[in-house]
């Protein structure tokens, strides 16, 4: 395994090194500010950077870089794996009726796979109930599968919180990786 982080500040742009080493990632997990992730410039070039990624993300209420801890920035890890499959999918609070649990059984489902050992998990923040969306998730997925992630922040204003699955962000959106 592979990985390459970079972090995007509004005041110095790039900082270290710009993103791009790894061509070939299957996964790049994005953290920023919701105003920074709004800005569609971003997500699309994350894209045109690593064009054979799943490329998840969310809002948070402060971005981790190595050791330090950033506001108003952008925050990218790529992963490129040399013998791990990835398969990314989603669904909408909006499908499932606002139903946390229903949405963790929905994508249980949609990411069932007999050589699936880790789901990965973002959901928006604050109209979901992470109790039941892990509920729902586990409840569904074999026994030996791990689910780890967590729900979006919106820095201290708690008013709104965006997750995005390959495309721009979205305010209703749980997203999940397995492997």
């Amino acid at each position: 395994m592979n990985i390459e982080q970079c972090t995007w500040r509004k005041d110095k742009g790039w900082v270290s090194q710009p993103p791009g080493k790894l061509k070939k990632a299957q996964w790049v997990l994005t953290f920023g500010s919701r105003e920074i992730l709004q800005e569609p410039d971003h997500i699309l070039n994350i894209r045109k950077t690593y064009p054979q990624a799943l490329i998840i993300g969310c809002s948070t209420a402060g971005e981790i870089s190595g050791t330090r801890v950033f506001d108003d920035s952008l925050v990218i890890t790529a992963v490129e794996f040399e013998h791990t499959t990835v398969k990314g999918v989603q669904v909408s609070l909006n499908d499932v009726n606002m139903d946390s649990y229903k949405a963790g059984e929905r994508l249980a489902q949609d990411l069932e796979s007999e050589n699936l050992v880790h789901v990965f998990i973002i959901s928006e923040g604050t109209h979901t109930n992470g109790s039941e969306l892990v509920r729902g998730l586990t409840r569904h997925l074999p026994k030996n599968v791990a689910v780890t992630g967590g729900l979006a922040g919106d820095g201290a204003r708690f008013e709104e919180t965006i997750v995005f699955f390959n495309s721009g962000p979205s305010a209703d959106t749980i997203a999940a990786i397995g492997f």
